[in-house]
């Protein structure tokens, strides 16, 4: 929180650069327990979250190029997010993803 408050005078970016930065920082200090408690190494850790990575950064690929053709603010948020939201459930359908598998089980069992 520090330094997204330090970061503000320096616009959105650095702003956004430096939560990305802080999040790797606590990623690896959240993970010290696993390793100590549990014997669930770094290296497994980060295999099991590689995929993850990958799948949000080709995400940020395909939107980033929505800034450049939507003039419109609102719009380019809009329009994001349903690109963002079928992206999620095709890349979710295609690696079939369990967490959700069970996502949609719990919305068929609302209705």
């Amino acid at each position: 929180m520090t330094v997204l408050l330090l970061t503000i005078p320096h616009g959105v970016m650095v702003m956004a650069l430096s939560a990305v930065f802080t999040s790797i920082i606590s990623a690896f200090v959240n993970a010290y327990p696993n390793t100590k408690i549990l014997g669930y190494t770094y290296q497994e850790q980060l295999s099991d979250m590689l995929p993850s990575m990958f799948w949000s950064a080709l995400m940020i690929i395909i939107l980033l190029p929505i800034q450049k053709w939507i003039p419109n603010d609102f719009v380019c948020i809009a329009v994001s997010v349903l690109i963002g939201a079928v992206y999620y459930v095709a890349v979710s359908i295609l690696t079939k993803s369990s967490a959700f598998a069970f996502l949609w089980q719990m919305m068929k069992k609302k209705k």
